[in-house]
């Protein structure tokens, strides 16, 4: 599974275009944290690498300790 994630500012921000990939197969671990201020799209994102991970039969466990998922 590999999952496109956006584009890296500081790089943006010298006129370069580098994407940022989170490909767990190539990390020691594959645990991710997604956090943010209210509004950034912590959700969207959240449910774009799920539909990644399921795409790819990738197990994932998923914590809503908000009760917000169906």
């Amino acid at each position: 599974m590999r999952h496109f994630l956006g584009l890296d500012e500081t790089a943006l921000a010298r006129n370069h275009s580098v994407k940022m990939i989170y490909d767990p197969e190539a990390l020691i671990n594959a645990h991710a944290l997604i956090c943010g201020q209210s509004g950034t799209g912590k959700s969207y994102q959240s449910m774009r690498m799920l539909e990644s991970a399921a795409r790819g039969n990738v197990e994932v466990d998923v914590f809503d300790v908000h009760d917000e998922l169906d």
